[in-house]
């Protein structure tokens, strides 16, 4: 990364993030919405936390400054008559409920994964990380950050080093 001109890291990594973008917007549409993309993303979110688990809690959806309650409300009731979404309570707090995923949201979230693993290997080396984590310039991880790329490829023990990089790199 360091033969590189600064700055073309974070351009690579915005035109994954373009092509991502541009994919969803094709092929997700539980994400045409804020709403929708924010209740997307929060659950898929919290399904990584839970280390593989198939739930979500609901309280934590509601924390966002940015959408009316009645908007989140609105689009969890259409991701549970879509398919996507079954809820379940407590038995000892009927207050606390759980969204779980079903088989069709827990599909829809591995072709998204994989297509960005596959946009984000046409220009970047996955591998796993060693001891060390690799380290981007503060404008590279915010790109890489603005999409979770940094954060959740660090949870998953992955690195990521441009494709040009390497070529660089074997050239010595």
């Amino acid at each position: 990364m360091k033969n590189e001109p600064e700055g073309v890291l974070g351009l690579k990594f915005l035109k994954v993030i373009c092509q991502l973008h541009e994919w969803e917007n094709q092929h997700l549409e539980v994400a045409e919405t804020q709403a929708g993309r924010y209740l997307y993303l929060n659950i898929a979110r919290q399904l990584q936390e839970e280390r593989g688990g198939s739930s979500a809690f609901l309280k934590g959806i509601y924390y966002n400054k940015e959408l009316s309650e009645r908007a989140l409300r609105y689009k969890i009731r259409e991701f549970e008559s879509d398919g996507l979404i079954e809820f379940e309570t407590q038995s000892n707090d009927r207050r606390s409920k759980k969204i779980l995923a079903t088989p069709a949201l827990l599909e829809k979230l591995n072709t998204h994964a994989q297509e960005f693993n596959r946009m984000l290997s046409s220009e970047f080396l996955i591998f796993p990380k060693k001891n060390k984590p690799a380290t981007l310039s503060s404008h590279d991880s915010s790109l890489a950050s603005y999409h979770g790329v940094d954060g959740s490829l660090s949870r998953a023990g992955l690195s990521v080093c441009s494709r040009a990089s390497i070529q660089s790199f074997s050239k010595i």
